[in-house]
């Protein structure tokens, strides 16, 4: 069986790839992105402790965030939808002046502001949320004609539609193979489909090192294209899909996770033994977060 390396492929923002670094490196508060963002975080629960909000906190780019309504459709993640349709009031959190504002509009998503696309990403389909977001995911230390640098900004998001032809296209490829099995899953708001025997140990997060003993798949035709009885590495450095599925994982549990492309790699493939559109099957023990 050809080798193959789960790790080969990090789908993340670019934004979120240098916060990382710094707050990982040993140089961290020294570094002036670090410091800016840190002061923001202080400044932003200041307002909500002062304001009475109780806000939820994202685990990987802990923006501070209300969700008005989840809303029951697809869920988007910044790495994966190829556009939204979504309305948006984007405010300066200290003056509360209003720079920007959509109504229902669709939007390229990697046009969009990073703190719109993480602020959507905590929603699903018809959904809405207010969050509050360090300068980091702004405009940080530019400034323009109506938002000085360093400006902590508020985002009203109301969720319309995920727009991503080749994901939903796929969605329903599975779930026509899944019915014609007869096989019954469970359907994240991802559009992951997956089944899951829970353990009774702790559960990862998304920058949590694993060992896991795994099965790579093509759903297609069952091909193996990949296994390991004992992997480990962190999660940050693999495919979106398990980022996004072994969190939900206990120690000692297993899981069957079916991957469209967008969550895999998507329209490259990988090598030969991964076409491009390729939709994957894996089945995973996660042994222990170390």
């Amino acid at each position: 069986m050809r080798s193959f390396k789960l790790s080969s492929l990090v789908v993340l923002l670019g934004a979120m790839f240098v916060l990382n670094g710094c707050l990982n490196s040993e140089e961290a508060p020294t570094d002036p992105t670090f410091d800016q963002f840190n002061k923001d975080l202080e400044e932003i629960d200041a307002y909500l402790a002062s304001n009475g909000i109780e806000a939820e906190i994202d685990d990987y780019t802990a923006i501070r965030y209300v969700v008005n309504n989840q809303g029951t459709g697809l869920k988007p993640y910044p790495t994966v939808a190829d556009s939204l349709i979504l309305s948006y009031e984007g405010s300066i959190l200290k003056s509360g002046v209003v720079f920007d504002e959509a109504t229902s509009e669709k939007f390229r998503t990697l046009s969009l502001l990073a703190g719109i696309i993480h602020s959507a990403s905590f929603i699903q389909e018809g959904g809405s949320v207010t969050a509050y977001a360090p300068s980091y995911y702004g405009f940080g230390d530019v400034s323009t004609d109506v938002v000085p640098a360093n400006s902590i900004l508020k985002f009203d998001v109301a969720l319309d539609k995920v727009l991503d032809r080749q994901l939903i296209t796929e969605i329903a490829a599975i779930d026509a193979a899944l019915e014609e099995a007869n096989e019954i899953v469970s359907t994240d708001p991802s559009g992951i489909r997956f089944t899951l025997e829970q353990g009774g140990g702790n559960t990862p997060n998304r920058s949590s090192v694993v060992t896991v003993s795994y099965e790579g798949r093509l759903f297609s035709t069952g091909e193996v294209f990949d296994s390991n009885p004992s992997a480990t590495f962190s999660l940050e450095n693999v495919i979106s899909g398990w980022q996004i599925m072994v969190p939900k994982m206990q120690e000692g549990g297993r899981m069957r996770m079916i991957l469209p492309s967008p969550f895999a790699y998507g329209t490259g493939g990988s090598g030969d033994a991964i076409p491009p559109n390729a939709i994957l099957e894996f089945d995973v023990e996660l042994i222990s977060i170390n």
